[in-house]
């Protein structure tokens, strides 16, 4: 897994000598070695971000190499106090398969609802392809997966329409779609998914028609899905700020966009969307049905209106229940505690919406219709692979900072982990290359309580900022947990 694949930017493979310019206009060459298996005595890794190699030797040499976007090479400088080598040395590393490439193809402005599926992880990978197209991804063939929605209100059988009616309760149908989810494997004619190992998300834009324009109801929306004879109701999460829902599904075939509209009790405008599969009717949109939702496998949704770092708690207002989700901000969230006794109400950071981003801040606190969370945790996988994030800030309400958090995000180059983390898991900052600034101010931290490969494949002369007091115990904790000999420690 620390082998990357090299690419020249040729959009080929070529197999011989590439020339390295040095600083002093010196050249060396290095010479490309055409061989099935990786030496063991060198791993060449590749930044596709910063256009980065690395090539690590076997007694712990590294040198640095840095590629355009035309190709060309350059040694870098010195970096990690490490003497590169004379120049005119040639070194050897190995040229595997140029792995091919996998995107989904975007249709939304085609799509009706401009339907689109979530952005491309490992997960929908593993879920998306059979085990032998991975293995033709690997060996280069190029894999495209789009959504396909048409309107199908006009023509939508009887049958189907029956289904629909039979699941639906007191909401209304607002429109008929038959949703198909496609592959095409490099040449090979498209393939229609209908059922899959495991559910993706999709988003729709709700139409206009069907927004609600009356102040004194809240509208909640679904979807009910028929699939071989059987209708589900799939609740939905929606978005007030782009006006869509999503939801999770794993077979694709007819659906019924449906709303219910329920009377608010104080009369004020609250326009949301949640999950109206279930018997619990607030103004939160929360909801006791089924659900398919794999982010926490229970039946809540959620919807209306929230701001981040607000103090405004109030237990009469519509508070969510345990289990809930929300989206405030760019972010999803799930309620871990709701005691009106008590008036503790905390959520868990689940993810960031976009893996664009740039910059994010995990809140203190959060205000979803007018009751004020606390966010206690980051969720697994909350950040993994968001290759673009150079600044993150963290809440000081967050305990904890779950497995894979940060995972791969490659550029980013500081972290302050608060004085109120508690437990930081699994890999949580693994491979963040440029990761070089740590400074963590909890001292409530304990060697079981740090993850393995916690910082694992961070930069190697990273610097670790400690309270005094658990300078001696941090070092020692810290360097079994992935951080390399190179790293530096010193007190805050």
């Amino acid at each position: 897994e620390n082998v990357y694949y090299i690419d020249l930017g040729t959009g080929s493979w070529t197999v011989g000598d590439v020339t390295v310019s040095a600083p002093e206009g010196m050249s060396g060459v290095v010479s490309l070695l055409d061989t099935e298996t990786i030496p063991t005595e060198m791993l060449a890794n590749f930044d596709p971000e910063t256009m980065d190699i690395t090539l690590t030797v076997s007694d712990g040499f590294v040198i640095y190499l840095e590629i355009d976007e035309n190709g060309n090479t350059t040694l870098a400088s010195t970096r990690d106090g490490v003497e590169l080598p004379p120049y005119g040395a040639t070194l050897t590393f190995a040229v595997v398969a140029k792995p091919g490439n996998m995107e989904i193809v975007d249709k939304t402005e085609e799509n009706a609802c401009n339907a689109d599926l979530a952005e491309l992880t490992d997960d929908l990978i593993s879920k998306l392809l059979t085990d032998a197209e991975k293995t033709k991804l690997e060996n280069g063939e190029e894999v495209k997966v789009w959504l396909e929605a048409t309107d199908i209100s006009a023509s939508v059988s009887q049958t189907d329409k029956k289904l629909i009616d039979s699941k639906k309760g007191n909401a209304t149908i607002g429109m008929y779609l038959d949703i198909d989810l496609l592959k095409q494997i490099g040449s090979d004619s498209p393939v229609n998914i209908t059922d899959m190992d495991g559910a993706v998300t999709i988003t729709l834009k709700v139409p206009s028609s069907l927004m609600n324009s009356n102040s004194s109801v809240t509208r909640t929306y679904q979807m009910i899905r028929v699939h071989n004879g059987v209708a589900t109701v799939i609740p939905c999460t929606y978005n007030a700020a782009n006006q869509t829902i999503s939801c999770e599904t794993d077979q694709f075939s007819t659906y019924a966009l449906a709303y219910v509209d329920q009377q608010n009790n104080s009369g004020g405008e609250n326009t949301g969307g949640g999950n109206p599969g279930g018997d619990s009717g607030n103004g939160s949109g929360s909801d006791s049905g089924n659900s398919n939702d794999s982010d926490n496998n229970d039946n809540s949704g959620t919807g209306g209106n929230g701001s981040s770092d607000q103090d405004s708690n109030d237990a009469t207002q519509s508070y969510l229940p345990t289990g809930a989700l929300f989206e405030v901000n760019g972010a999803k969230y799930k309620v871990t505690e709701a005691d009106t006794k008590t008036r503790t109400f905390s959520v868990s950071f689940v993810k960031v919406l976009s893996k664009k981003v740039k910059t994010f801040k995990v809140p203190t606190s959060v205000t979803y219709n007018g009751v004020s969370y606390q966010v206690v945790s980051i969720g697994k996988n909350a950040f993994m692979g968001c290759k673009k994030l150079k600044t993150i800030s963290i809440g000081s309400n967050v305990k904890t900072i779950n497995d894979k958090a940060f995972y791969s995000c490659s550029v980013l180059k500081s972290i302050t982990i608060p004085s109120s983390v508690t437990k930081i898991g699994k890999e949580a900052f693994a491979k963040c290359k440029k990761l070089s600034s740590i400074k963590i101010k909890s001292n409530k931290l304990t060697a079981g309580k740090i993850g393995k490969n916690a910082f694992k494949g961070i930069k190697s002369n990273a610097t670790f900022k400690v309270p005094k007091k658990k300078m001696k115990a941090y070092k020692a904790m810290l360097k079994k947990k992935g951080v390399g000999k190179k790293a530096k420690f010193k007190k805050l």
